[in-house]
């Protein structure tokens, strides 16, 4: 999971969001569109798992209800 948050860009659908994660990040080595920096991924995912938005499910990141709740108050162009 800590990969995919490297390449959060490579997920995204909307071509104005995936443009902007991609350019902040052209001049930086081994960044792709990512979310955080090298030092802060790994918290971003436990804090995640502490405030109950994402579950560990046979090894696999699974959205809790309030993760969902989450994301559905979200706007159209985030999601």
């Amino acid at each position: 999971m800590l990969a995919a948050l490297v390449r959060v860009a490579d997920f995204v659908t909307d071509p104005t969001i995936k443009k902007l994660l991609k350019d902040k990040d052209k001049d930086k080595k081994d960044e792709h569109g990512g979310i955080g920096t090298p030092a802060t991924r790994a918290a971003i995912l436990e804090t995640l798992k502490r405030r109950n938005y994402i579950t560990l499910e046979k090894g696999k990141l699974i959205p809790t209800d309030t993760g969902y709740a989450l994301i559905d108050a979200l706007p159209d162009i985030a999601v």
